[in-house]
């Protein structure tokens, strides 16, 4: 699943980017879930720039519904200009292995076809939104959208420039994916998630039960503290924890950082958002688990980053219980910490995809067929806005509530089942500005007038059916939380691959187009779901540019999907050539990933084939199977399976990644310069990235190096590049892209996106 802001970055200002220029944008005036005069409101007002910041699509899907106004229309005796063109888009995109997410975006008043649209801004945007229709909504169901496209430009009502912006679900949908098991959303004491279920994303959440101590020292360190090597320094400890404990555990760029809170109060114990910061720690993961858990160092991998193991790979049964505990420091009392066990089976293992009760997550479905909001919890919220307790709530006292940080936070996670105002048949939620005392209680013309206005802009009637009783979330906490999950649809997995890409030939630059036959097809298809798992695993799908520097240096390596192995019997590594999605090459790298999953080769035959890989320069015949009688057919099939297996083919690569250290260079914001070389008397262009020329050296030599003379002797490098370059546009945002002419844009020089026939 890919999902991006509707307002993206703008090449003049990179670092003003994404989620806080989007949190920025949000009125107060049109709150989520409620407007100020406590009716509801699905969805939230942003301020983009009137007329000129385009409106994206946050997500690949499907044209459903949409008006394009030749003209705005005015209201009132001032005349105020409103804007009823809008967008309603379907996406339905995946999470994980078989769970189909089905959700709706809808894009409200956008700017209508007129002179403020210039004939280029209006050239952008996607071909039926350009066109004026006249007043009607008008039913589509076919068009394919894709996530950045552009959808238009912010409109507005009544004299103010805002796009209306709504993300929610059918009935149908929302319990297909939300309802337990799947999830523990509603759920008051969720139970420990189980090794069986694997759907994990984004951040690590630790429940301790209140009662229980905390170490002051780890149970099997030495006596410098340390265990294996790494120091567990001497805390403070407690025998019985004074409360219930909530502990975030989640990583950002390299860093490791925890933070707790009182999980009965909602109080943070933590001094800081950030809680404890660990620096590197993500990036030496790898060589922890080998250190600590070393009969299964995957299985320990994956206690370290998930707090539980999901993958097949297990501790020898034999392995004693103490082995397997997972100790890690939580702070009970601000300053004070001790060490509590993440293994043990009191504690309660979530994730970012559990959506928890415990880390503000609440659904709120109730009476709501009346006009405004009359479910109990937020009724009683909106009455602690009415500040001078005159029983009435006035819109800036609900303006001024809302700003409140805690408030703010418990309404963004707020799923909300109520009825949509774009329905007519929801048209008697007004009916109240007719009661005694309200604006219009003396002036049933001016209603009339008022309602008759409304329904300019609505258009439930148009899509046949549909319940406008839906589950509405706030759109921007629902797009910030989905974009941690990073698992890879089908459709989006083959958008990654370039159209073309250019590579040396005995002496020259060819050009070639990337072919995309049955084959590659096949591939996707058959091996996506445990490739994503390896990302996952692996904390490779985490971030877009992680994603994108896997993938320019994967899709290269492998021909472009077509083979997970070499098979070249002229290299002197061979048999033990490249297999996998990075072609993992030379015998001690095939042990070193054994040896990873918990299998055991004699050290006689590693020793042996150590020998031989030094000697391969001058003697390959060395390298052969027939030299090395302790090669057994079993460990044989294991050089095959890297290839063969799915699961092999996808974990090799993501423990190489992890080994190699790539993912400290893919961490950092890429700067792309442009680049051409000449191609049959041609002048063609590629983006050059030297973070991106630092992971793919790092691939190439397996270990972490900034040496220039590496990066530029890395075989097929400048398609690598162009690879990077497809992948960074359609996984990430936020990138700039140098023109001919040296001005800025979001989009690579002449891209060509890969799209469905």
């Amino acid at each position: 699943m890919i999902i991006s802001w509707p307002f993206l970055f703008t090449p003049e200002d990179p670092e003003n980017t994404t989620e806080a220029r989007n949190n920025s944008y949000e009125r107060p005036h049109g709150m989520y879930p409620v407007s100020y005069d406590l009716r509801w409101h699905g969805g939230c007002h942003l301020l983009g720039s009137y007329t000129t910041e385009p409106v994206r699509a946050i997500a690949d899907g499907v044209l459903v519904v949409y008006r394009v106004a030749p003209d705005m229309v005015l209201w009132g005796d001032e005349k105020q200009k409103c804007h009823t063109s809008f967008a309603l888009l379907k996406h339905t995109t995946e999470t994980g292995a078989g769970r189909t997410l089905t959700f709706y975006s809808l894009y409200m008043h956008l700017h209508c076809i007129n002179q403020d649209i210039s004939f280029p801004q209006r050239q952008a945007i996607i071909a039926p939104l350009r066109t004026p229709t006249g007043p009607d909504a008008i039913a589509d169901g076919h068009t394919k959208v894709y996530r950045k496209d552009i959808l238009g430009y912010p409109g507005g009502m009544y004299g103010e420039g805002y796009l209306h912006f709504e993300i929610f679900m059918e009935d149908a949908d929302f319990s297909a994916w939300f309802d337990a098991p799947h999830t523990s959303l509603g759920v008051a004491e969720p139970a420990a998630r189980t090794d069986a279920q694997t759907d994990y994303w984004g951040n690590s959440y630790y429940l301790i039960p209140k009662g229980v101590p905390l170490r002051a020292v780890h149970p099997r360190q030495d006596a410098g503290h340390k265990v294996a090597g790494y120091l567990f320094p001497m805390l403070a400890g407690i025998e019985h924890t004074p409360c219930k404990l909530l502990v975030q555990v989640r990583y950002d760029r390299g860093d490791r950082k925890t933070t707790v809170w009182n999980a009965e109060t909602g109080q943070r114990i933590s001094g800081t958002e950030d809680g404890d910061k660990e620096p590197g720690y993500e990036y030496g993961l790898y060589a922890r688990a080998v250190a600590l858990y070393p009969t299964c160092p995957s299985a320990g991998y994956e206690l370290l980053r998930y707090g539980r193991i999901l993958g097949p790979d297990r501790f020898p049964l034999n392995t004693p219980a103490t082995a397997l505990e997972n100790w890690q420091p939580v702070e009970f009392a601000h300053g004070q910490r001790g060490y509590a066990d993440f293994s043990a089976s009191n504690i309660v293992k979530l994730s970012d995809a559990d959506f928890a009760g415990a880390t503000g997550w609440a659904k709120v479905n109730g009476a709501m067929d009346g006009p405004q909001v009359n479910v109990t919890a937020l009724s009683q919220m909106i009455k602690d806005a009415d500040t001078n307790h005159d029983g009435t709530t006035t819109a800036e006292e609900l303006e001024q509530w809302a700003r409140q940080d805690h408030i703010r936070k418990k309404l963004r996670r707020m799923i909300c089942r109520a009825p949509s105002e774009w329905d007519t048949a929801n048209n008697g939620r007004y009916n109240y500005l007719l009661e005694q005392g309200a604006p219009m209680a003396d002036d049933p013309a001016r209603f009339k007038k008022r309602n008759d206005f409304i329904l300019k802009f609505q258009f439930w009637q148009v899509l046949g059916g549909m319940s406008s009783k839906v589950w509405h979330f706030h759109p921007l906490e629902f797009i910030a939380h989905f974009r941690k999950c990073g698992w890879l649809s089908e459709g989006e997995l083959k958008q990654v691959l370039p159209m073309s890409a250019i590579r040396a030939s005995k002496g020259e630059w060819v050009a070639e187009v990337v072919q995309f036959p049955d084959g590659v097809k096949l591939r996707i298809e058959g091996q996506r779901i445990e490739l994503n798992r390896a990302l996952r695993k692996f904390g490779i799908s985490s971030a877009p540019l992680r994603l994108a520097a896997f993938f320019g240096n994967a899709t290269q390596e492998t021909q472009w999907f077509s083979k997970l192995h070499e098979n070249n019997p002229n290299q002197r590594y061979f048999p033990w050539g490249g297999r996998g999605f990075l072609q993992l090459t030379w015998p001690f790298n095939y042990i070193k990933y054994w040896r990873f999953r918990g299998r055991q080769v004699p050290e006689k035959l590693e020793a042996e084939l150590k020998a031989a890989q030094n000697a391969s320069k001058t003697n390959p015949a060395g390298m052969q199977d027939a030299q090395h009688p302790g090669l057994t057919a079993e460990i044989i099939g294991w050089r095959n399976q890297i290839e063969t297996r799915d699961i092999d083919a996808a974990n090799s690569a993501g423990a190489y990644w992890a080994w190699s250290g790539a993912a400290m260079y893919a961490d950092r914001q890429p700067v792309m310069k442009r680049r051409t070389c000449l191609v049959k008397d041609k002048s063609m262009l590629f983006y050059e990235s030297l973070p991106f020329g630092q992971v793919a050296a790092t691939v190439n030599i397996g270990q972490p190096t900034t040496d220039g003379k590496q990066i530029n002797g890395v075989n097929g490098l400048v398609a690598r590049y162009q690879a990077y370059t497809h992948a960074l546009t359609v996984l990430a945002e936020g990138v700039v892209f140098p023109d001919a002419k040296g001005e800025k844009q979001d989009t690579p020089e002449g891209f060509t996106p890969r799209r469905e026939k």
